[in-house]
């Protein structure tokens, strides 16, 4: 039964609790107006108005006019430390009193998670809110509940499906391109482990964003933050768009670009999805076309929108019944955004439509994409991003599932031990005073060496072994470069690593013909050439 409506306005777009005990402790330390705490906390006065918003829904900030005030229970919060225990278990005590956070998602902190479309559908109906609004504010509470209970684990998205020998099955099978960046025409076969290998401007590069666009798709991102940047509500670069920006998006000014990726779920049911985008010179970006079939024979699930005009809100058709093809109901949906994510959370879309999108949003938004910069990876970033990018971003939100997680957590310090021939017990994982993890080497006189100021090699060596041993096997990992740092042996090794543990489904980029011939010497009958 839902609850009475709520105004859109108690519906929290906040997702980091880090960021929101932040602004709490400014109005603790007197910051209690909204200039002051923008000056304490660096964020505009746009983002400090969610930030305090969110806070309040949480039982922990006042607001009396145009003042501050600390609540009871922000005194739970403020007596723990960040990154311990005593600070989760506030966490979690705030969300379950929060009037707002049980009306909206009261099985926030139950055993499973709750499935994104589920939630943003009951967000629509009960606060009012168009679907892809609801699906942000979908993602802000599922945030809070990873940054409490920890990061997905494998049960919450679908395991891979076995073939006819017992192999799992990849998540993403076939990948069409047309149009886009480098490449005029693409068609990719991809195993369950897969390498691409070629020098510079044959492709590699176009090929990963096109893979990183595919996550983008099943995230929810607007056409124009995929190919241009989203910042999250602290002002911070969450999502670096493509390599170039929305001007380079199409290949030798072709008017739009095309992505065609075929995938299989647990099902092992043969699902495609086609997107078309139109990238004018000097205009916002918009669908052209999108489809989505499955099964085989393949039946249309959806496919929109519906009409040519430029009008920023349109439709697009979805199937009539469950075992047919003909297209019924119309349901409204945004054009400057792709519509898999939406139709996966429309409340009149047919119930086995929204699962067959959800299943799709389930594969893409588990892609991850990782591209070695040492510069990048010295730079402490916050836990908790959602997009592990083509420069080493995500690094931080790696750390945080091994230091939340004991087994990863002694898995990774002997692998980085091992690797780089040090103690297990020169190794650990460190926050700084902003909450930031930092992994360190501890030197024998007690001493503690932060990453940073480890050699280039070294680094990425760390940053690879900690995203194998946090990529679960439900996941599909494209490794950029993935020889630019690490010569051939140690690939093998961490492949032999991930194989060890069932998974992921490994995409490999690589630019140097040797290292593709060495992997294949070393990995013969295993990999695949893609």
């Amino acid at each position: 039964m839902l609850p009475p409506p709520m105004k859109a306005v108690d519906i929290p777009q906040a997702n980091n609790l880090d960021q929101i005990r932040e602004v709490v402790h400014a109005v603790a330390a007197g910051a209690v107006t909204r200039e002051a705490v923008q000056e304490a906390t660096a964020l505009s006065a746009r983002h400090v108005a969610y930030h305090v918003h969110a806070a309040r829904i949480l039982g922990w900030l006042d607001v009396k006019g145009t003042k501050y005030e600390l609540s009871l229970a922000a005194t739970a919060l403020l007596d723990t430390e960040p990154g311990t225990k005593e600070e989760l278990q506030a966490m979690q005590a705030a969300l379950t009193a929060s009037p707002a956070v049980q009306a909206l998602a009261p099985k926030l902190l139950s055993g499973q998670r709750p499935a994104v479309t589920d939630l943003a559908d009951r967000i629509a109906r009960v606060g009012k809110l168009a679907p892809a609004t609801a699906l942000r504010r979908a993602q802000t509470f599922l945030a809070w509940r990873d940054r409490v209970l920890g990061a997905p684990t494998p049960v919450d998205a679908p395991a891979a499906a076995p073939s006819a020998d017992g192999v799992p099955m990849p998540h993403l099978w076939r990948l069409r391109v047309t149009d886009f960046l480098g490449l005029a025409r693409l068609d990719l076969h991809l195993p369950t482990l897969a390498m691409v290998h070629g020098p510079a401007g044959a492709g590699r590069t176009s090929l990963a964003e096109a893979l990183r666009l595919l996550f983008g798709i099943g995230s929810g991102l607007t056409l124009g933050e995929l190919l241009g940047e989203r910042r999250n509500v602290s002002g911070a670069v969450e999502w670096s768009g493509l390599v170039g920006g929305p001007s380079l998006a199409v290949h030798k000014g072709a008017p739009s670009f095309a992505l065609e990726v075929e995938l299989r779920s647990e099902r092992n049911e043969p699902c495609t999805l086609q997107v078309e985008v139109a990238v004018p010179p000097g205009a916002d970006p918009y669908l052209v076309r999108e489809e989505m079939t499955v099964g085989n024979p393949a039946r249309v699930v959806y496919a929109g929108p519906d009409d040519d005009s430029d009008a920023p809100e349109t439709h697009a058709r979805v199937r009539k019944s469950a075992d047919g093809d003909a297209l019924g109901p119309r349901v409204p949906v945004l054009r400057d955004q792709p519509l898999l994510t939406q139709i996966a959370a429309a409340a009149n879309a047919p119930r086995h439509v929204r699962e067959d999108a959800a299943r799709a949003v389930q594969i893409l938004s588990n892609i991850r994409t990782f591209r070695p910069d040492p510069n990048t990876l010295r730079q402490p970033g916050r836990p908790g991003p959602l997009f592990l990018g083509p420069r080493g971003e995500g690094f931080p939100s790696a750390l945080e599932v091994a230091l939340q997680n004991e087994a990863v957590h002694a898995a990774l310090i002997a692998r980085w031990a091992d690797v780089l021939d040090r103690t297990p017990r020169g190794f650990t994982l460190l926050r700084d005073p902003m909450g930031r993890i930092i992994p360190h080497e501890v030197l024998d006189d007690a001493w503690a060496l932060p990453a940073p100021a480890w050699s280039d090699t070294a680094l990425v060596l760390a940053a690879a072994t900690t995203i194998f041993a946090t990529t679960a096997p439900h996941q599909v990992l494209v490794w950029d470069d993935a020889d630019a740092y690490l010569p051939p042996e140690i690939l093998v090794e961490l492949l032999e690593d991930a194989e060890s543990r069932g998974g992921p489904q490994v995409i490999l980029l690589v630019r140097h013909a040797h290292t593709a011939q060495a992997l294949a010497a070393h990995r013969a009958g295993t990999l695949e050439r893609a």
